[in-house]
C-alpha cells in the first residue's frame, strides 16, 4: 500500500511539472536573424503564422518561435511583435534581444513555442527565472508538508515532569492526604496505664485480699 501511495505522488508530480514546464514561460537570450509568415494547415484549411528565427548569442544553437495571440496569457498583438522582429533583423549585427516564449520545440512534430514578447537586452545580460524557480520549490514542497501534518506522523508534544512539593510543607499542610499517610506508617508507643499511680492493676488487687485474710 505504501509503494502504491508514493508511486502516485511521484506520477502526480511528474505530471504536473511537465505541464509547468510547458505552460510557465521562459527567457531565451538571442539574435534575431530573420522573420517570415509560413502556411500551417489548420482544420481543414490553412492559415498564416508568423515566425521568428534566431541565433544563441555565440552563434551555435538555432532558435525559432512561432509568433501568434495567446489569450490565456493576454497576448493579442502577434503583428506588432513581427513587426518588432523584423526591426531588430535589418542591422548589419543584430542585437541581443530576450525572447520571453512558452511551449516546446519538438521538430519531427514541427511544434515551436510562441513568444510572447521580446525586448533589447546587454549583451551580457543573464536571465534568473524566479517565478518558475517558486513555482517548482511549491510543488516539491506541498507533499513534504502534506506528509508532515499527517495525523500519524505527529508527535506528542513532550511534557515537564511534576514537580513534588517540598517535604516542610507537605507535612504542614493538612489538607495534604501524605501527611496522614505518613503518620499511620511511623510507630508510636501506647500507653497501657496513668503514670502517677492512681489506677490500681490486677496485682494490687490481690494483694489487698491476702492483707484482709
Amino acid at each position: 500500500m505504501r509503494k502504491l501511495i508514493l508511486g502516485s505522488v511521484g506520477a502526480f508530480l511528474l505530471v504536473c511539472a511537465t505541464g509547468l514546464h510547458y505552460a510557465v514561460p521562459r527567457v531565451s537570450v538571442v539574435q534575431v536573424v530573420g522573420v517570415e509568415v509560413k502556411r500551417a494547415d489548420a482544420g481543414g484549411g490553412t492559415r498564416d503564422v508568423y515566425m521568428i528565427q534566431s541565433l544563441s548569442r555565440d552563434g551555435s544553437a538555432v532558435r525559432v518561435f512561432r509568433n501568434e495571440d495567446a489569450p490565456v496569457y493576454l497576448k493579442f498583438n502577434a503583428a506588432d511583435l513581427q513587426t518588432r522582429a523584423a526591426a531588430f533583423a535589418r542591422g548589419v549585427t543584430p542585437p541581443t534581444v530576450a525572447v520571453r516564449h512558452y511551449g516546446w520545440r519538438i521538430p519531427f512534430l514541427s511544434v515551436f513555442p510562441n513568444a510572447l514578447s521580446i525586448r533589447e537586452v546587454p549583451a551580457d545580460y543573464r536571465h534568473v527565472p524566479v517565478l518558475a524557480i517558486t513555482l517548482y520549490a511549491g510543488l516539491f514542497a506541498l507533499p513534504l508538508i502534506a506528509w508532515r501534518l499527517l495525523p500519524g506522523r505527529r508527535r506528542p508534544a513532550p511534557t515537564a515532569p511534576a514537580r513534588s512539593r517540598p517535604e516542610s510543607v507537605r507535612r504542614s499542610d493538612p489538607a495534604d492526604p501524605g501527611r496522614q499517610s505518613d503518620w499511620f506508617d511511623t510507630d508510636h508507643p501506647v500507653q497501657t496505664g496513668r503514670s502517677d499511680g492512681g489506677s490500681e492493676g490486677p496485682s494490687g488487687g490481690s494483694d489487698a485480699g491476702g492483707g484482709d485474710a
